[in-house]
Formats: C-alpha cells, structure tokens, sequence
C-alpha cells in the first residue's frame, strides 16, 4: 500500500484493523519473488506479477483496478484470472 489513506473508503489507515471490511478486499502477497518484476500469491491461492502497460499507438489507454477502479497503467497482473490491481489494493510483507 503506497497511499495514507484506503484506497476503498478513503479512510486514513489509523483507522483500519485487521478486522475492517476494507481489508480483506485487498489483495495480500506473500511468498514475493523478483528483482525487476514482483510476484506473489495472494491468500486466496493466485499469482501476481508487477505490470506497466506500454501500447505505443495508444499511451492513453488504462486498465481499472479490480479493488478501488482506478485507471492505472501500471500495478499487478493476475496470472490465474487477468484481474489488474493497483499498488495501492496490494500489500506486501514487511
């Protein structure tokens, strides 16, 4: 999560536990791998991989994330669905 506030509710964080709705609809990676590209699996069980997106013919196109719906052009790629999240809705370990 790059962002002090939810990506979700726009809530700051503080005020977030492990508890709140908004967390478990964003996407939590372990078992990260990579130095130029991340991955992950996330707790359901699917792959992640960091993504940008680079048409040449078309540099305004954007993807929405599957958590929040920003138009993102860079973010994570679900290899197990096609599904793209923004580093805002995806939380690596610390």
């Amino acid at each position: 999560m790059n962002s002090k506030n939810c990506p979700i509710c726009g809530a700051p964080w503080e005020l977030h536990d492990s508890d709140s709705p908004c967390y478990d609809k964003l996407i939590r990676l372990s078992n990260i791998e990579g130095i130029a590209r991340k991955s992950g699996i996330d707790q359901h069980g699917n792959r992640w991989i960091e993504y940008s997106l680079d048409f040449p013919d078309d540099p305004d196109y954007k993807d929405e994330c599957c958590v929040c719906g920003k138009l993102i052009q860079e973010g994570w790629l679900c290899g197990d669905g096609g599904e793209v999240a923004c580093y805002d809705c995806v939380t690596l370990p610390k």
